[in-house]
Formats: C-alpha cells, sequence, structure tokens
C-alpha cells in the first residue's frame, strides 16, 4: 500500500477520469457494449485500480494539509473531516475486498469523528500524553518516563509542554495508598505519579492519573494518550527495530526524546506518522481513552481505550448464542530495571470441552531470563495478572521452576466484572519459570437446534506482543462446522498459533453428530 500511496497519478489522467466520473461515464460502461467480458472485467479492475489511486492520493494531501494546519498554528477546517470520511467510503467501494488496505482504511474513517472531537473545534482539548517504557512492562504500556501536555482549539495546537513524571510529583499535595503489590514489592505506601497507571483497565488508569495531575497542577484535561516504546516505533517506522535496544540501555530520558521525535515526524513526513499512529492504535500500542462520554463511547467500540468489554458473539456464526471464554494477562515489572528487555514469554490456553459442555482451560505462562550477567540488576519481579470469566472457578496456580513443582498463594479477587488471579514472579539470569493456572467455567456451553459455539477472546496487553498457542479439543461425537481463524490438527485437538500484535479471537461451531443420524 506505501508504494501506491507514493505514487502520483498524472495530472491529466485525474482532470480525465473527473471529467468522466462528473458525466456518470466509466471505461467499464464505454467498453462492455463491444468487448468480451473477460475484457470488460480488465477494464473495470484497471478501472477500480486507477480511481482508488486518485483517491488514496486525495486523502494523502488531504490529510498532510490538515496535519501541517494543526502544528502550524493555523485554524482548521471542520468541513474536510466530512471530505476524508466521504472519500475513505468511495476508497472502500473501489478496494477489492480482499485487499489488505481495507481493513487501515476503514479503521481511519471511523477515528475521524474521534479526531474531529479532539481537535477542539467545540470548545478548548486539554490532553494528558503519557509516555511509557516497554522494557519495564506496566500495565497501559510500561513505565511512565516522559509526559507532555497537549491544548487544541478550533483545529490548531495551541500548546505542546514536555515534563517529567518528578516535576508532577513535586506539585503533589496529600498521598493516597499505594495498591498492595507495590507495597509488598517496593515498599512504597503512597502512590506515585509514575505508578498511577496500575490498573489493568485503560479508562481506570486514565482517570487515576486525572486525578492526580489535576491535584498536582489545577489544571484540569480532558483525555489521555498513553504511546508506548512500541508505539512509538510503529510512527517512527525508520527506527524501528532499534528502540526496544535503546529504550533498555539509555536513561529515562530517552523516552521522552522519542516523543519529541515523534512530534518532528508529524511535521516532516505527516502521512507516514499518521499512517504509523493508526496501525500503533489498531495494535494498542497506543491508547486514547476521553473523558466524555460520546468519544468515550467511540474509543470503548473501537477498541482504543485499553478498556474490558463485553463481547459479542461473532456475526460469522449460525448459532444465536455462543459460550465467551476471556483471557487478558498483564505483566508488571517490579523489580530490575528495564530488565523485561532480557524476559522471553510464551504462552498456551488448553482448553478441553466436556461431554457435558462444560468448559476446562488450562493456561501455561512460560518465562525466561535470558540476561548473562549475574546480579540483581537484571532479575526480574514482577507481578503477572490473569483475567478470566466471572463465572470461572480457579482450580489450581502452580508454579515451575528448576523440575520442581510448587503451588502458589494467589490473590483471587473480582474486578472490571472479571474474575482477576495475581501473583508474583521472580527469575534470575540464566533461570526459566512456567505458570500453570488451572480454571473452570460454571457455565456450559448452550446446545441450539443441535449446535453450539464456543469463542475465546484473547486481550492483548498494551505495549507487549507474546506468541500464544490455543489448544481446542472438542467432545466425542461432534463435528467442527465453522473454525476461526485457520488451524492445524494435533492430537485431536484444534491448534491456533496467535502472535498477538493485537487483541484477536479463536471461535469453533459444531453439530452435534445425532443431527445427521
Amino acid at each position: 500500500m506505501n508504494k501506491i500511496m507514493d505514487s502520483k497519478p498524472s495530472v491529466s489522467g485525474l482532470k480525465t477520469m473527473s471529467g468522466l466520473s462528473q458525466t456518470g461515464i466509466t471505461l467499464s460502461r464505454i467498453y462492455s457494449p463491444v468487448l468480451p467480458e473477460g475484457v470488460e472485467t480488465f477494464f473495470r479492475t484497471a478501472e477500480n485500480k486507477y480511481l482508488s489511486r486518485v483517491l488514496i492520493h486525495d486523502l494523502k494531501s488531504q490529510t498532510e494539509t490538515v496535519v501541517s494546519r494543526v502544528i502550524g498554528g493555523k485554524t482548521g477546517i471542520p468541513e474536510a473531516f466530512l471530505s476524508m470520511e466521504q472519500k475513505a467510503n468511495d476508497l472502500l467501494k473501489q478496494l477489492d475486498p480482499g485487499d489488505n488496505s481495507r481493513k487501515p482504511v476503514a479503521f481511519g474513517r471511523e477515528l475521524l469523528p474521534l479526531a474531529k472531537w479532539a481537535m477542539g473545534f467545540d470548545r478548548k482539548k486539554t490532553f494528558l500524553l503519557v509516555f511509557e517504557n516497554s522494557t519495564e512492562q506496566r500495565p497501559t504500556g510500561g513505565l511512565i518516563e516522559g509526559l507532555g501536555i497537549a491544548v487544541l482549539e478550533k483545529g490548531q495546537l495551541l500548546d505542546l509542554t514536555w515534563f517529567t513524571p518528578d516535576d508532577i510529583e513535586s506539585g503533589l499535595t496529600g498521598t493516597e495508598d499505594a495498591p498492595m503489590p507495590l507495597k509488598m514489592m517496593l515498599a512504597e505506601s503512597g502512590l506515585l505519579f509514575r505508578d498511577a497507571n496500575w490498573s489493568i483497565d485503560g479508562p481506570s488508569a486514565a482517570v487515576q492519573l486525572k486525578k492526580m495531575y489535576e491535584r498536582a497542577t489545577g489544571r484540569g484535561i480532558d483525555g489521555v494518550i498513553f504511546i508506548s516504546t512500541q508505539g512509538f516505533e510503529d510512527i517512527l517506522s525508520e527506527a524501528a527495530g532499534s528502540l526496544r535496544e535503546k529504550s533498555a540501555f539509555n536513561g529515562s530520558e530517552f523516552t521522552l526524546q522519542l516523543a519529541k521525535d515523534a512530534f518532528q515526524a508529524l511535521k516532516e513526513a505527516s502521512f507516514p506518522a499518521v499512517q504509523g499512529f493508526i496501525k500503533a492504535l489498531q495494535n494498542e500500542n497506543i491508547l486514547i481513552v476521553p473523558f466524555e462520554a460520546e468519544p468515550a463511547k467511540l474509543a470503548a467500540q473501537l477498541g482504543i481505550d485499553g478498556g474490558i468489554k463485553k463481547y459479542l458473539c461473532p456475526a460469522q456464526l449460525y448459532s444465536s448464542k455462543c459460550f465467551q471464554n476471556f483471557i487478558y494477562i498483564v505483566d508488571a515489572n517490579l523489580g530490575g530495571k528495564r530488565s523485561d528487555y532480557f524476559l522471553k514469554k510464551g504462552r498456551r490456553a488448553i482448553v478441553t470441552l466436556g461431554s457435558d459442555y462444560r468448559v476446562n482451560t488450562a493456561l501455561e505462562l512460560a518465562y525466561a531470563n535470558t540476561s548473562t550477567v549475574d546480579g540483581s540488576s537484571t532479575a526480574y519481579r514482577g507481578y503477572t495478572r490473569v483475567a478470566v470469566p466471572l463465572e470461572s472457578v480457579v482450580q489450581s496456580v502452580v508454579q515451575v521452576k528448576n523440575g520442581q513443582a510448587v503451588q502458589v498463594v494467589a490473590d483471587n479477587y473480582i474486578e472490571f466484572g472479571q474474575h482477576i488471579i495475581g501473583f508474583p514472579v521472580e527469575i534470575i539470569p540464566g533461570e526459566a519459570v512456567l505458570i500453570k493456572i488451572n480454571y473452570i467455567s460454571t457455565n456450559k456451553i448452550s446446545i441450539e437446534r443441535g449446535m453450539g459455539a464456543y469463542v475465546l477472546n484473547l486481550k492483548k496487553q498494551a505495549g507487549d506482543s507474546v506468541e500464544t498457542e490455543v489448544r481446542i479439543k472438542l467432545p466425542e461425537g461432534v463435528t467442527p462446522l465453522s473454525v476461526y481463524p485457520r488451524a492445524g490438527i494435533s492430537d485431536g485437538s484444534l491448534v491456533f498459533e496467535m502472535t498477538m500484535e493485537k487483541s484477536d479471537s479463536v471461535a469453533v461451531e459444531f453439530a452435534i453428530n445425532d443431527l445427521f443420524r
């Protein structure tokens, strides 16, 4: 798609095609009465590709104009968003259904109302920008190492100020208790601003940051934008691949420098940077949490606020009801500084559907500390939380280290409508640890008209991506009807390999064999 976007259609071609379109005449309509069907299809395909290039060029130019006006401090044009939405709709009609460009274009179109709101055409908007280092994992993307305040009104950037968490700490009056894991593992009695993104739910973390920021400064904010190291990699695509190492071995000021580099990229190459921003939102490496009701609802629907939401049965299923399983794993580094850089992870969910259609899930979390340096600075000490459905009964949590299996005393509590399991994890250099969690649902898969459906929703932690294998063992006497995504088969189980670059799901619809007798 980038090659297409970088190529500009000839001006004469633009005028000619524009004139034909205005009169309702297209190449396929001109040639269809006199050409064989195969040639007509060729011209129609060529026409669609050409029109797509025209629309992409227009969208690119219009995006660059809007961004340059915002950064340049010029008053924006609200009508530009309506024009961009129309062009995106036209482009989606032209693109082939299998074209990989469709998803980002459709996603970008859905973002336009949120972007228009953020531009402050109705009133001035102030956003807290939170820059997080993903080599020191925290729930919303990483440890908070840099901050910014962006003020927009009538489509122009009025102010952009950079600062650090210490700047907020110095102005905070009063204290509030730190969460128990922070008290126990960091010996912090009061909650620090750099730890204020502790909640595993993005909107809740944003509310905590808002409360502390406003208490420290006396200034209100309209939303919070979390940007992780992986988010910066998406925006600064040319530097991708090196940012992780630099983030691990440079000081905390490097994360703030990344933010300044991203802003500079918007100035110098706005369209690629906007593309990267959209990719980061799709991959949940950037989270946006508005505090107004309608924009907040839209952000939740788009899945860009880091919130835990209720899932609907996939539209492709025949079943009107489906069994919804849910797994969300959140790692938080509370020990060796940036030791996530050395931490390798792997995950597996083994799901067994019993003959009574009750669901049993065995979750395996593998960690390996690849550091070769002996010392506490590269030891990983963290606290992991796993969110599973509310109706789940946790049967066991076991840690396997050096061939020894030990029962883990885990925290169990209810939050965000989910059952949360929390436990500390400690791994010295060269060591590997396997955590096994078994839970069973008190609900059963509903069988209607001889069919049932099972769906596993896997939510990704912001700023992280861990390859996950999902194995689903169906009971005897059932036949799979629909399986998504494509699966392999091993030992009688369906096997799915998930990259988890973004939140994903697995769906299996099946029929009871008696139906066919």
